[in-house]
């Protein structure tokens, strides 16, 4: 079976590479469950490592490799994800330029975050997955996103058991809908509070991807106005949507690293 973690495992006292090691000790980050996931599928992650009675085709192989891409991909995007935030925490009141990056940046990490782990969801449960094709022909183990995983959790519902929280968490979903939004649409309405300057959001950009009302635009002022109404402090939004981010992340990881057992199981084989 896949690499057993030890009686005693403490994930702060391992060596990891340079980056993992920052993310751990400087930004603090808690990669507990993912480091268990490192552990269970070998830290260097090679074909070689694949034993089988049967001959391990060349899919298996090269989705057992993609575990540790999208693996190495979470971690390293947490810590951009994080970095993001603390450069929109120190330049809210003093560069509008670098926060308003800073600002997108997050967002756009955080869903290459949620977008790794849907493939690594994707590969480890289901059986057909390091196979399968969409009606373009290109393998959905390549292209799946976070926002396609509850069309395939209702669909592969017996392999998936155990993840609907995960497939439908509304915290989740709103940070997907915002990097959706940044990446299709223009530059967002950011409302001040004129009595404190603070920065607010509306929370209908939280609600759906959908594309951002004009200000300037008489007819669209009227809508941002009317629909708009309910708005959230920014800075505040972001940081919540961290602390989403990182526990949903132990989450997902504290599910894979048990479930590593299933991808053994669905191919005839073991990680040694």
């Amino acid at each position: 079976m896949a690499i057993k973690i030890p009686l005693g495992y403490d994930y702060k006292m391992q060596e990891f590479d340079p980056l993992e090691m920052t993310i751990r000790d400087s930004l603090k980050i808690n990669i507990e469950n993912w480091a268990k996931f490192r552990h269970t599928i070998t830290a260097s992650v090679n074909a070689n490592s694949l034993i089988s009675v049967l001959p391990v085709s060349p899919d298996i192989k090269s989705s057992y490799l993609e575990l540790s891409k999208s693996h190495y991909e979470v971690v390293t995007m947490l810590g951009a994800t994080k970095i993001s935030l603390n450069s929109l925490e120190e330049f809210v009141n003093k560069d509008h330029l670098i926060f308003k990056k800073s600002f997108k940046e997050f967002y756009m990490h955080a869903g290459s975050v949620l977008d790794n782990l849907a493939r690594l969801i994707y590969i480890v449960n289901v059986s057909n997955g390091v196979s399968t094709r969409d009606r373009y022909n290109k393998l959905i183990r390549h292209t799946i996103g976070y926002g396609q995983l509850k069309k395939i959790y209702l669909n592969n519902k017996p392999e998936l058991k155990g993840y609907n929280n995960i497939v439908k968490s509304k915290a989740i979903h709103e940070i997907k809908n915002i990097r959706n939004n940044f990446t299709h649409s223009w530059p967002p309405t950011i409302f001040i509070d004129q009595n404190t300057n603070e920065f607010l959001w509306p929370n209908a950009m939280r609600k759906k991807s959908q594309y951002y009302l004009w200000p300037h635009d008489p007819e669209e002022i009227r809508r941002i106005r009317r629909e708009y109404k309910k708005r959230v402090p920014l800075v505040q939004m972001v940081r919540n949507d961290w602390l989403n981010l990182e526990q949903f992340q132990n989450k997902v990881f504290k599910r894979l690293y048990k479930d590593i057992r299933k991808f053994e199981r669905n191919h005839n084989l073991e990680i040694v």
